[in-house]
Order: C-alpha cells, then sequence, then structure tokens
C-alpha cells in the first residue's frame, strides 16, 4: 500500500506517465538488489546444510526474477518490458481511478517500448513460454516429491517424469542465452 499511496501522489502531482517511468526505475532496482542479495546468498553455500532444497525461490515468484537469474540484467529493456507488463495488467489490487490512470499510462510506455524494442518484444515472448515450463516442471518435481514420501512411487514416477519433460521443453525454447536456469 505504501507504493500505491506514492504512486497515486505522484500521479495527482504530475501525470500518470511520470508516476509509471518512476516507478519502472524504483521496482527494477529492488528487483536487481534483491536478486543481487540472493544470488550471493546462493554462492555462499545455499540453503543451511540441514535443508536438502531451498524452502523458497524467487523466481516461483516473480517472471523479473527468473528473467534476472538467467543473467537478463545484460537487457534491461527485457526486464522493463516485463515489469511495464505487470504494471499494465488490469483487476490488480488497487482499482481507483488514479491507479486506473497509471495503468494506462504503463500500457502506452509499453507499447512505445515494444514498438521500439521490437526484437526484445519477441524475445520476451519466449521467455514467457519457458517461465511457463519451468512452473510446471517444478509443480511436477514437488508433486513428485511429495507423492514419494507417501510412498505412492507409480505417481511419483510419472510426475518427475512430467517434470524432466517440461525442462527438456524449456530448453528447447528459443532464447538469447547460452544457457537456460530450467531446474
Amino acid at each position: 500500500m505504501k507504493a500505491f499511496n506514492n504512486v497515486e501522489k505522484v500521479i495527482l502531482e504530475k501525470n500518470g506517465q511520470v508516476a509509471a517511468r518512476m516507478a519502472l526505475e524504483k521496482v527494477i532496482e529492488h528487483y536487481c538488489n534483491t536478486n543481487k542479495e540472493n544470488m550471493s546468498s546462493i554462492k555462499s553455500g545455499g540453503p543451511p546444510r540441514s535443508e536438502l532444497l531451498p524452502r523458497s525461490d524467487n523466481r516461483l515468484e516473480s517472471f523479473v526474477y527468473y528473467l534476472l537469474r538467467n543473467d537478463e540484467t545484460n537487457n534491461m529493456p527485457l526486464v522493463e518490458l516485463a515489469v511495464l507488463e505487470q504494471f499494465s495488467f488490469p483487476g490488480l489490487e488497487n482499482n481507483t481511478q488514479t491507479m486506473s490512470a497509471f495503468r494506462t499510462a504503463a500500457d502506452t510506455i509499453l507499447t512505445q517500448r515494444r514498438n521500439k524494442h521490437s526484437h526484445e518484444a519477441v524475445t520476451l515472448r519466449q521467455w514467457h513460454q519457458a517461465y511457463h515450463l519451468f512452473r510446471r516442471s517444478v509443480h511436477c518435481f514437488v508433486g513428485g516429491l511429495e507423492a514419494q514420501l507417501s510412498r505412492k512411487c507409480e505417481e511419483a514416477l510419472d510426475l518427475y517424469t512430467a517434470a524432466y519433460n517440461f525442462t527438456v521443453k524449456g530448453a528447447e525454447v528459443p532464447v538469447n542465452v547460452s544457457q537456460v536456469v530450467v531446474f
């Protein structure tokens, strides 16, 4: 709500375009800083030794984290497009007239950026496809672990096989990095 209130204040003082650009800058900065912190904890040894797998993965929280974990920080127009898509998505938490103006401004900027960075817009669609397959793979893998712990071995095997197949499909999506962190 603090972020919404700040955006509303800027919209009232200036306009939706200025608010969207300021929010874009701040949100990308937040994503990059949080990703940097998460990456340093991973490089320093990952989860505590008592855990086999981390309890959470920020890539499952946000598509933007997924891009950043796949070294797309060198392609900021791609990250900007992804954040602008989030801003322009209708029906989010605050449906006031002010936030509606913000979404409209974000959508206008998104359209302009898609036209200016048409290659990145196409690449972003490919990343969305890879992200969808990543999430499906994780879902099946976790389901497989739960089935295995419940001694449902056939179900676990089916889920592990599905996770593998989603991982392979995700790795085949033609994105512009040398190595995609699928699973």
